[in-house]
């Protein structure tokens, strides 16, 4: 199987155009070809218990560990590229009161309490028009439910029908957070031969398992010694003898007669481990890797993404609205189970990321 640099995934084999310096009526070679290239990476936790946090800065950080098999995925440009940049802000009613706190500093603007009395009165006097209102509204419509009676009003549209005015909420926006962006990229990829069919397969299953969790060992009674241990310093003892009292009763039941077999199931299904995360870049490569003048990789096209998690993969199969398959498929002729090959010429291949930083203007700046 033909790889990048004998360690990458790359698709399309060969570009568009090859160039052939030995036929000159071959115009238009390819020079070079923009790619998305994703690499996988995880985390590995020791017992220093290392956290990983991407809203931290400086921190002492879980290692970060790159998947070598494949190295990396280079896919030819998807045929729409866009990013989207939102904002959360919601809409506070500030009220007249509100204005006086904020004209007044809010909550750091007063040094002692004569001032935060003085502001409060002030504030009270504003608002009592709207409280007044507020408590008739409020006294009229409890009697007429008291009473039966139909109908119900408010402070707004007693002033709307007796003054021909509402009050003024003070209404304003105030920013709550940024969406995490998200990305989604379509590709469509055809086997023009057996080597890329086996390329495609490959690339295929390299983002299902990276969007995948792996079952983690852990046993069943991992942390109980300790936890015994922890409440033996207890007075009364009580912790201690509730931690051996588990102890033994999960002992009993996992020694019987297929206990161990349930037991030791299930601790090698005890944890999952956090998927894989994903560096996305978009990256131009020489199409003639011999050709000087092109630089092998030019980083930093379009935009930066941030590191993503795979929040979905969808493969369509049938992308002409018709099943074809193959007549002979290269795994068939081997008998190595990890050979993968596709079995229908062309596969339409969605992935959705998200990332898990949060964007901030620096990092625009920065080219994200």
């Amino acid at each position: 199987m033909s790889a990048l640099n004998g360690a990458c995934y790359t698709y399309p084999l060969r570009p568009p155009v090859p160039s052939d310096s030995r036929n000159p009526d071959l115009w238009g070679g390819t020079e070079v070809v923009d790619y998305v290239r994703f690499k996988q990476y995880r985390m590995k936790f020791d017992d220093n218990r290392k956290m990983e946090a991407n809203s931290l800065y400086n921190y002492s950080a879980a290692e970060k560990q790159y998947c070598t098999a494949p190295a990396a995925v280079y896919l030819a440009m998807p045929p729409q590229l866009t990013t989207q940049y939102s904002a959360n802000y919601r809409q506070v009613d500030l009220g007249v009161g509100g204005v006086a706190l904020g004209a007044a500093g809010g909550t750091a603007g007063f040094d002692d309490m004569n001032a935060l009395t003085n502001t409060l009165q002030a504030a009270a006097r504003a608002s009592a028009p709207e409280f007044l209102a507020s408590t008739l509204t409020t006294a009229v419509n409890s009697i007429g439910g008291m009473m039966g009676l139909q109908g119900s009003i408010d402070t707004q549209s007693l002033e709307a029908m007796t003054k021909g005015r509402i009050f003024n909420p003070y209404t304003e926006q105030i920013f709550n957070n940024m969406n995490f962006r998200q990305h989604n990229f379509s590709f469509k990829m055809f086997a023009r031969d057996p080597q890329e069919s086996q390329t495609i397969e490959e690339i295929i299953h390299y983002f299902k398992a990276g969007a995948h969790p792996r079952y983690q060992r852990g046993g069943i009674l991992d942390g109980m010694a300790s936890q015994g241990a922890k409440f033996d310093s207890d007075q009364e003892g009580d912790g201690f003898q509730k931690s051996a009292d588990a102890r033994e009763e999960l002992g009993k039941i996992f020694g019987g007669a297929g206990g161990a077999n349930i037991k030791n199931a299930a601790e090698e299904r005890r944890f999952f481990s956090i998927p894989n995360k994903f560096e996305i870049d978009f990256v131009r490569l020489a199409a003639d890797q011999t050709v000087s003048s092109v630089p092998h990789i030019t980083p930093n096209l379009h935009f930066k993404i941030m590191p993503s998690v795979c929040s979905g993969v969808t493969l369509n199969y049938t992308p002409d609205n018709q099943y074809n398959a193959l007549k002979r498929v290269a795994a068939d002729d081997s008998n190595d189970p990890t050979i993968r090959s596709l079995s229908v010429p062309a596969v339409i291949m969605n992935l959705s990321f998200t990332e898990v930083t949060l964007l901030t203007a620096d990092n625009c700046t920065q080219g994200y």
